[in-house]
C-alpha cells in the first residue's frame, strides 16, 4: 500500500513540476506572441492603411547550423526546464542512447509528439509561441547535445 501511495505522490509531483514549468514560462510565450502578432500583422497594417497589395511571407530555409543556433535559443529558453533533467520521464539531454532511439523513429514522428504533446509534456512543450520550424530546431539540437549527428 506504501508503495502505492508512493507512486501516486511521485506522479502527481512531476504533473506539479509540469505545471508550475508552463506557468513560469506562459508570461514569456505571452510576451514572444504578442511581439510576433504585432510584427505579422505590420505589413498588413501597413498595406491595408497604403492601399497596397500584400505578399506572402517567405519561409527560410535554415542551414544546420542556422537550426542549432536557433535550436539552442529554444532549448534554453523553454525546453531545458524538464530535458536537462530529465523531470517528468522528459528524455534527458546527453543520454544518447535514448535519443539514439528517438532519431530512429524519425524527425516527422518527434515533431508530431512534441507538436501534439506526448506523455507528460503538453503540446509544444513550455513553447506555445514556437512554429514549426523553431520545434524541428530545439530538437535537433537537443539531439546534437546527446551526440546524434544529422
Amino acid at each position: 500500500m506504501l508503495n502505492v501511495v508512493q507512486n501516486i505522490t511521485a506522479h502527481y509531483r512531476q504533473a506539479i513540476l509540469i505545471l508550475l514549468a508552463s506557468l513560469l514560462f506562459s508570461v514569456g510565450a505571452y510576451a514572444d506572441t504578442k511581439t510576433q502578432i504585432e510584427q505579422n500583422i505590420a505589413p498588413l497594417a501597413k498595406s491595408h492603411l497604403s492601399g497596397k497589395k500584400i505578399q506572402a511571407r517567405v519561409v527560410k530555409k535554415l542551414s544546420l547550423k542556422e537550426q542549432l543556433a536557433l535550436g539552442k535559443k529554444i532549448y534554453v529558453r523553454r525546453c531545458s526546464f524538464c530535458h536537462a533533467s530529465g523531470s517528468a520521464g522528459a528524455p534527458k539531454v546527453k543520454d544518447t542512447a535514448d535519443w539514439q532511439l528517438r532519431d530512429k523513429k524519425g524527425m516527422k514522428l518527434l515533431l508530431e509528439h512534441v507538436t501534439k504533446g506526448y506523455n507528460m509534456m503538453p503540446p509544444k512543450g513550455t513553447c506555445m509561441s514556437c512554429d514549426q520550424q523553431e520545434l524541428q530546431s530545439a530538437i535537433l539540437y537537443m539531439m546534437q547535445l546527446s551526440g546524434v549527428k544529422h
